[in-house]
């Protein structure tokens, strides 16, 4: 009889437990209560098997012996491509060193993955061990595997955020979604609205287009000794690196290699080389490697998508079909309608932000290239349409007369009455598009943290400009002085020479 007591009371209890559970609403809490979701861009680590202690394939170990053996393997094939102008050998070496590098982490022909691999130490979507990030009790760090295309991650991610907001008895989530992380907001987005979305910043994001990505696609690679002099110099003169003499050095010698005609005799060699290896190595190298992953299709812009396709694909259409369709529709569906897939997630009431980078040209592999970028994603398009000067000038006396005061940057660079998003988009110089210090973190946290629909009026100590002068640090506000970049420009030969010197002598005298 006491037994069955005990069984019918720890039955009833049971049933009580489960109704009880079942009319347990989320809380609407406060902004700076809201749980935050983090979503990484592209590059994080990827193992043979997904788990902390399995073989790393992303990224690859490369020492000093590897680029060594590598020069070597490709002098001779060199010489002879640079005498006879068949660069077949050369193209053959390229390939067969780079592309076991990939062999592993790149994906079939129709964009999935060929093997066990995954990202290192994947979650579990289960509430009870869904832990946040360590830096904040409200942040969780949402991984994934950055290979594949949106549309193949979106139920995921939805998945993760609704046990975020089980886990939390929260009615909504913040998100962070840093570059390629936006193109999966956008999936999600489109596929399942915006109503569980309090917040959403999104940083350095390019549904517009990275040149740099189209133009490698597309088999497009100019080099100029002018821009490539002018790249290395305000890079390496960011708060990142403007202490370490290592780079310090290299800057002061790409300068002096310039000012010696070495460089433009670099730049016309590897110029020659990338058209004699255009039609075979290169392709076959860029297709079998990033090629396969759909991720790397959302950064090519309509100006070279077909282009791309037809470059990159050429012969082999049937064995990338798979592929082709994956990157043809979310280009062309989500992609395309990235402007009123936002218009829609504001509609169900979730609040956009925008935080961009500047103070750099692009990658050189453009040409001659002034456009204002955070060395990868030009600005004009992370910003969502901001008006840019070129990275080393300001902007015209026309544009400024059309400008609203407000917006235009103190360095007279940027007017963001042009943004999409005027009233609640960020700028910071000299962070280039990788850079993700605990700096930009603190802004984040004032966004989110603000009772409202944050304005760059709003926040005391982070108004819309924005510059990083100690990297980890709190950013600072941007005046004149502070953006002043001339100190970034290549300078002149005596100052650069012994500029040069200064830093080996420090390099030997630390070690």
């Amino acid at each position: 009889m006491k037994n069955l007591v005990l069984k019918l009371t720890a039955l009833m209890l049971a049933v009580t437990g489960v109704f009880s559970l079942a009319f347990i609403k989320p809380s609407a809490v406060s902004d700076d209560q809201i749980p935050v979701v983090y979503m990484h861009g592209q590059g994080g680590y990827i193992t043979a098997d997904s788990t902390l202690n399995g073989e790393m394939i992303y990224p690859p170990t490369l020492d000093t012996g590897y680029f060594l053996n590598l020069a070597k393997k490709l002098s001779f094939p060199f010489v002879k491509g640079d005498l006879t102008g068949n660069w077949k050998d050369y193209g053959d070496v390229i390939y067969d060193e780079i592309y076991p590098l990939f062999e592993e982490l790149s994906l079939d022909g129709n964009g999935n993955v060929k093997n066990s691999s995954g990202p290192m130490g994947r979650p579990t979507l289960s509430p009870q061990l869904l832990t946040p990030d360590s830096k904040s009790k409200l942040r969780y760090y949402y991984i994934y595997d950055w290979r594949l295309d949106p549309e193949d991650i979106v139920d995921d991610f939805n998945e993760y955020i609704q046990a975020v907001k089980a886990k939390t008895r929260s009615e909504k989530v913040n998100i962070v979604a840093r570059c390629f992380a936006g193109n999966i907001v956008l999936s999600y987005f489109n596929k399942y609205g915006a109503q569980s979305v309090n917040d959403c910043i999104f940083s350095c994001c390019g549904f517009g287009g990275f040149k740099v990505f189209g133009s490698a696609f597309a088999g497009e690679f100019k080099f100029d000794a002018g821009t490539i002099d002018k790249f290395v110099n305000y890079f390496l003169s960011t708060s990142e690196y403007k202490d370490d003499q290592v780079f310090q050095a290299l800057r002061y010698f790409v300068t002096l290699s310039r000012y010696s005609g070495l460089l433009t005799i670099v730049s016309n060699n590897v110029k020659r080389a990338m058209r004699g290896i255009h039609d075979d190595g290169l392709r076959r190298i860029a297709r079998d490697t990033v090629g396969t992953m759909p991720s790397f299709w959302v950064y090519v812009g309509d100006e070279y998508y077909e282009k791309a396709k037809s470059y990159l694909f050429a012969g082999c259409e049937d064995e990338f079909a798979g592929l082709i369709e994956k990157i043809d529709y979310y280009h062309y569906n989500i992609l395309n309608s990235w402007e009123s897939i936002l218009d829609k997630a504001e509609s169900d009431g979730a609040r956009i932000y925008n935080v961009s980078k500047y103070g750099f040209n692009n990658l050189p592999i453009l040409g001659k290239n002034n456009t204002m970028s955070d060395s990868i994603l030009d600005t004009a398009v992370s910003s969502f349409g901001a008006t840019c000067s070129v990275f080393d000038g300001v902007l015209s006396d026309e544009q400024v007369k059309q400008a609203n005061g407000k917006y235009i940057s103190p360095d007279m660079q940027i007017d963001a009455s042009t943004c999409r998003y005027p009233e609640h988009t960020w700028f910071v110089k000299y962070l280039d598009h990788r850079a993700m210090p605990a700096s930009l973190d603190y802004l984040y946290e004032e966004i989110f943290a603000f009772d409202g629909y944050t304005g760059v009026d709003d926040l005391e100590d982070y108004p819309q400009y924005l510059v990083s002068i100690e990297y980890e640090e709190k950013l600072e506000i941007a005046d004149k002085v502070n953006t002043d970049s001339s100190s970034h420009a290549p300078q002149k030969f005596f100052k650069v020479f012994f500029g040069f010197f200064k830093a080996i002598r420090q390099i030997i005298k630390d070690k």
